[in-house]
């Protein structure tokens, strides 16, 4: 099916999915996929929206953000500390296809945030994804 990913229990060799490393992603037709007892064990899931973290991480000063979005189009990255206040929030507009954001450690004033955790939430018209990351100082 144009525009999906099949998922079943990965035993092998073969690209992983990067969210649960214990299924295997298979593209293309796969009509009938079934284990020994005759149950199909096969997932449909839109491939979509993918958030691919950040890197690097531990970072300073700077740490890119990678996702995939199949639809492209607005989009907003929130930063919050670990108490829940939002450090930063920019809205912007993605190509669909694989994009990068970078983050370079400050807040909506430009000042330097202090050393810490830090948690993202990027939202896409096709998906939404969080994260964690470390700001070493």
């Amino acid at each position: 099916m144009p525009g999906h990913h099949l998922i079943i229990e990965h035993r092998g060799k073969g690209p992983v999915d990067p969210f649960v490393p214990h299924r295997k992603i298979l593209h293309g037709r796969h009509p009938h996929v079934q284990d020994e007892q005759g149950v199909s064990p096969v997932a449909i899931v839109p491939a979509t929206f993918a958030l691919l973290g950040n890197h690097p991480n531990p970072f300073n000063p700077a740490t890119i953000l990678s996702f995939r979005s199949e639809r492209g189009g607005a989009g907003r990255l929130e930063i919050f500390d670990v108490a829940g206040r939002r450090t930063w929030d920019e809205r912007f507009v993605a190509p669909a296809g694989p994009y990068q954001l970078t983050w370079r450690g400050v807040d909506h004033r430009g000042d330097a945030v202090p050393a810490g955790v830090y948690l993202y939430r990027l939202t896409m018209p096709d998906g939404q994804g969080t994260g964690r990351m470390t700001l070493a100082k």
